[in-house]
């Protein structure tokens, strides 16, 4: 047996997070773009929408994270995707030449670390 789920997490013989990481990746994704609506609705404030954010879709991506066995690529990954959620949160585009870091700081987000 390659993989099985185990209360809710996917464990594999190779002892790494990698397809546990795509699952939770992926089902942030989907909580997110339920999140459209919200996200478009211009009357809500920065805070607000941070606060929706980190109570959805950042707690379907951690959920169980703590038996996750990073590597640098899982980090850069999920720094990735969550710096694409927060640029879609709060209306950024990439051609905009806003850094990251500069992104954080308009959401008050710190790295996922």
């Amino acid at each position: 047996m390659q993989e099985f789920c185990y209360l809710g997490s996917i464990v594999t013989n190779a002892g790494n997070s990698d397809r546990e990481i795509q699952t939770r990746t992926g089902k942030a994704n989907v909580a997110f773009k339920h999140l459209n609506q919200i996200r478009q609705e211009k009357k809500l404030g920065i805070q607000i929408r941070m606060k929706i954010y980190n109570a959805t879709v950042l707690a379907i991506l951690y959920y169980r994270s703590e038996s996750w066995a990073l590597l640098k690529s899982n980090n850069e990954r999920l720094e990735a995707d969550h710096h694409w959620r927060l640029r879609r949160t709060v209306c950024i585009s990439w051609k905009d030449m806003v850094t990251n870091e500069e992104v954080r700081k308009r959401c008050q987000q710190g790295t996922l670390q």
